[in-house]
């Protein structure tokens, strides 16, 4: 009859790594476990707000730039339009104009 690991352990009511070989570690390792945890847990959450942070500025960064061609596209535009289209000229029906000025604007 074969026996795995978990039935022997089962059977023997003794922990895998016991078996294995592997010393228990003694109490106070685990409060030393779980200040290092706490240091890791602690550097983490700094990498964390400092890999936020970077982010925040990009963003911002490209939000600045979107914002500025937006105005460049704007003031493009708007000078572009008054450029292409004629200035407005008011033109005067001919009958609204007295003969004698209708004769002497063509004789000069």
């Amino acid at each position: 009859m074969i026996l795995s690991s978990r039935t022997l352990t089962a059977v023997l009511e003794v922990p895998v790594s016991q078996l294995l070989g592997a010393p228990l570690p003694p109490e106070s390792s685990t409060d030393q476990v779980a200040e290092q945890l706490a240091r890791i847990n602690e550097q983490l959450a700094q990498k964390n707000r400092r890999a936020r942070r970077i982010w925040q500025v990009v963003v911002g960064i490209l939000l600045a730039f979107v914002l500025l061609w937006g105005i460049l596209c704007l003031l493009s535009y708007h000078s572009y339009t008054q450029y292409v289209s004629p200035p407005k000229i008011q033109v005067e029906p001919l009958s609204s104009i007295p003969v004698e000025r209708r004769c002497s604007d063509a004789v000069a």
